[in-house]
Protein backbone atom coordinates (compact mmCIF):
# COMPACT_ATOMS: atom_id res chain seq x y z
CA UNK A 1 0.00 0.00 0.00
CA UNK A 2 1.68 2.97 -1.18
CA UNK A 3 1.03 6.66 0.75
CA UNK A 4 1.62 9.70 -0.57
CA UNK A 5 2.09 12.80 1.42
CA UNK A 6 2.17 16.54 -0.21
CA UNK A 7 2.53 19.78 0.57
CA UNK A 8 -0.17 22.72 0.08
CA UNK A 9 0.75 26.05 -1.38
CA UNK A 10 -1.45 28.81 -1.14
CA UNK A 11 0.33 31.14 -3.22
CA UNK A 12 2.01 30.69 -5.87
CA UNK A 13 5.22 31.72 -6.03
CA UNK A 14 5.35 33.85 -9.57
CA UNK A 15 2.32 36.13 -9.01
CA UNK A 16 2.27 36.56 -5.02
CA UNK A 17 1.13 40.21 -5.54
CA UNK A 18 -2.55 39.27 -7.44
CA UNK A 19 -2.67 36.21 -5.01
CA UNK A 20 -2.94 38.76 -1.93
CA UNK A 21 -5.62 40.66 -3.80
CA UNK A 22 -7.74 37.42 -4.35
CA UNK A 23 -7.61 37.15 -0.81
CA UNK A 24 -8.67 40.43 0.93
CA UNK A 25 -11.63 41.36 1.79
CA UNK A 26 -14.05 43.49 -0.22
CA UNK A 27 -15.21 46.61 0.92
CA UNK A 28 -18.51 46.42 -0.66
CA UNK A 29 -21.17 46.17 0.80
CA UNK A 30 -21.76 42.24 0.82
CA UNK A 31 -24.29 40.78 2.67
CA UNK A 32 -24.10 37.86 5.24
CA UNK A 33 -26.59 36.47 7.20
CA UNK A 34 -26.03 35.93 10.94
CA UNK A 35 -26.77 32.33 11.94
CA UNK A 36 -29.67 32.74 14.60
CA UNK A 37 -27.88 29.83 16.80
CA UNK A 38 -30.80 28.04 16.97
CA UNK A 39 -31.37 24.30 15.53
CA UNK A 40 -33.18 23.63 12.64
CA UNK A 41 -36.25 21.98 13.15
CA UNK A 42 -36.14 20.63 9.50
CA UNK A 43 -32.72 18.53 9.89
CA UNK A 44 -32.61 15.15 10.25
CA UNK A 45 -29.06 15.16 10.93
CA UNK A 46 -29.38 13.42 6.97
CA UNK A 47 -26.43 15.17 5.66
CA UNK A 48 -23.89 14.35 8.75
CA UNK A 49 -24.55 10.90 8.47
CA UNK A 50 -23.87 10.98 4.61
CA UNK A 51 -20.74 13.06 5.39
CA UNK A 52 -19.86 10.28 7.75
CA UNK A 53 -19.92 7.63 5.56
CA UNK A 54 -17.73 9.26 3.20
CA UNK A 55 -14.86 9.08 5.63
CA UNK A 56 -12.42 5.96 5.16
CA UNK A 57 -12.77 3.59 8.05
CA UNK A 58 -9.76 2.27 9.23
CA UNK A 59 -9.56 -1.06 11.55
CA UNK A 60 -6.39 -2.40 13.38
CA UNK A 61 -5.87 -5.41 14.96
CA UNK A 62 -4.54 -8.85 15.43
CA UNK A 63 -3.79 -11.58 13.04
CA UNK A 64 -3.89 -15.41 13.78
CA UNK A 65 -2.73 -17.81 11.40
CA UNK A 66 -2.26 -21.69 11.49
CA UNK A 67 -0.22 -23.22 8.56
CA UNK A 68 0.47 -26.54 7.39
CA UNK A 69 3.01 -27.54 5.11
CA UNK A 70 2.76 -30.35 2.60
CA UNK A 71 5.07 -31.52 0.07
CA UNK A 72 8.88 -32.76 -0.73
CA UNK A 73 10.01 -31.06 2.80
CA UNK A 74 7.73 -33.68 4.30
CA UNK A 75 4.37 -32.20 7.11
CA UNK A 76 4.27 -29.92 9.27
CA UNK A 77 2.24 -27.16 10.92
CA UNK A 78 2.63 -24.43 13.65
CA UNK A 79 1.10 -20.68 13.99
CA UNK A 80 2.18 -17.53 13.55
CA UNK A 81 0.77 -14.08 14.97
CA UNK A 82 0.70 -10.26 14.12
CA UNK A 83 -0.45 -6.93 13.36
CA UNK A 84 -3.05 -5.90 10.86
CA UNK A 85 -5.31 -3.44 9.48
CA UNK A 86 -7.26 -2.22 6.32
CA UNK A 87 -8.62 1.20 5.68
CA UNK A 88 -12.06 1.07 3.70
CA UNK A 89 -12.62 3.51 1.56
CA UNK A 90 -16.42 5.93 0.85
CA UNK A 91 -16.44 3.27 -2.45
CA UNK A 92 -16.40 0.46 -0.33
CA UNK A 93 -12.59 -0.46 -1.20
CA UNK A 94 -10.53 -2.25 1.01
CA UNK A 95 -6.26 -1.57 1.20
CA UNK A 96 -4.35 -2.56 4.15
CA UNK A 97 -1.79 -4.85 5.25
CA UNK A 98 -0.78 -7.53 8.02
CA UNK A 99 2.13 -9.47 8.80
CA UNK A 100 2.01 -12.87 10.49
CA UNK A 101 5.44 -14.35 12.12
CA UNK A 102 6.79 -16.29 14.81
CA UNK A 103 10.77 -17.55 15.20
CA UNK A 104 11.18 -19.47 12.16
CA UNK A 105 8.93 -17.35 9.62
CA UNK A 106 7.41 -14.23 8.40
CA UNK A 107 3.90 -13.63 6.26
CA UNK A 108 3.51 -10.39 4.88
CA UNK A 109 0.13 -9.81 3.41
CA UNK A 110 -0.98 -7.04 1.14
CA UNK A 111 -4.78 -6.88 1.64
CA UNK A 112 -7.28 -6.19 -1.34
CA UNK A 113 -11.00 -6.57 -0.46
CA UNK A 114 -14.72 -4.60 -0.59
CA UNK A 115 -17.13 -3.76 1.22
CA UNK A 116 -20.82 -4.76 0.07
CA UNK A 117 -23.55 -3.05 2.95
CA UNK A 118 -21.55 -4.95 6.46
CA UNK A 119 -20.09 -7.79 4.45
CA UNK A 120 -16.41 -7.62 3.82
CA UNK A 121 -14.61 -9.88 1.35
CA UNK A 122 -11.04 -10.18 -0.39
CA UNK A 123 -7.54 -11.31 -0.26
CA UNK A 124 -4.26 -11.76 1.32
CA UNK A 125 -1.94 -11.55 -1.02
CA UNK A 126 1.13 -12.75 -0.48
CA UNK A 127 4.69 -12.75 -2.65
CA UNK A 128 7.48 -14.34 -2.62
CA UNK A 129 10.45 -16.10 -5.26
CA UNK A 130 7.55 -18.86 -5.58
CA UNK A 131 5.17 -16.34 -7.03
CA UNK A 132 2.20 -14.50 -5.74
CA UNK A 133 -0.54 -16.47 -3.51
CA UNK A 134 -4.08 -14.89 -2.77
CA UNK A 135 -5.62 -16.03 0.07
CA UNK A 136 -9.56 -15.18 0.05
CA UNK A 137 -11.14 -14.05 2.98
CA UNK A 138 -14.71 -12.80 4.22
CA UNK A 139 -16.49 -11.50 7.36
CA UNK A 140 -19.14 -9.31 9.01
CA UNK A 141 -18.55 -5.18 9.55
CA UNK A 142 -19.20 -5.00 13.45
CA UNK A 143 -19.27 -2.26 16.01
CA UNK A 144 -17.26 -3.54 18.61
CA UNK A 145 -15.13 -6.18 16.58
CA UNK A 146 -14.94 -7.57 13.15
CA UNK A 147 -13.49 -11.05 12.47
CA UNK A 148 -12.10 -11.85 9.16
CA UNK A 149 -12.06 -15.20 8.53
CA UNK A 150 -10.23 -17.40 6.01
CA UNK A 151 -9.12 -20.77 5.45
CA UNK A 152 -7.38 -21.77 1.71
CA UNK A 153 -4.58 -24.17 0.53
CA UNK A 154 -2.18 -23.11 -2.04
CA UNK A 155 -0.97 -25.97 -4.08
CA UNK A 156 2.10 -26.24 -7.10
CA UNK A 157 3.82 -28.84 -7.89
CA UNK A 158 3.39 -31.14 -5.17
CA UNK A 159 4.16 -28.65 -2.63
CA UNK A 160 0.85 -27.43 -0.19
CA UNK A 161 0.59 -24.87 2.40
CA UNK A 162 -2.99 -24.43 3.58
CA UNK A 163 -3.34 -21.07 5.80
CA UNK A 164 -6.17 -21.12 8.23
CA UNK A 165 -6.90 -17.87 10.59
CA UNK A 166 -8.82 -14.95 11.48
CA UNK A 167 -8.16 -10.89 11.46
CA UNK A 168 -9.91 -9.61 15.12
CA UNK A 169 -10.08 -5.96 14.18
CA UNK A 170 -12.06 -2.72 15.67
CA UNK A 171 -11.98 0.87 14.32
CA UNK A 172 -8.96 3.08 15.24
CA UNK A 173 -11.48 6.30 15.70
Amino acid sequence: MAVCLSACQTEAPDDSEASERDWEPSTSSDVIAEDPGGSDPADTGEAEEEAEEDEPLRLEGQMDVEYTYTGSLGEFSDTCAGDAFIVIDADGVLDGEGTCANAVITFNFTIDGSRDASSLSGVLIGESAAGRAETPFSGELADEQTELRFDHTHEADGEALRLVGTMSLASSE
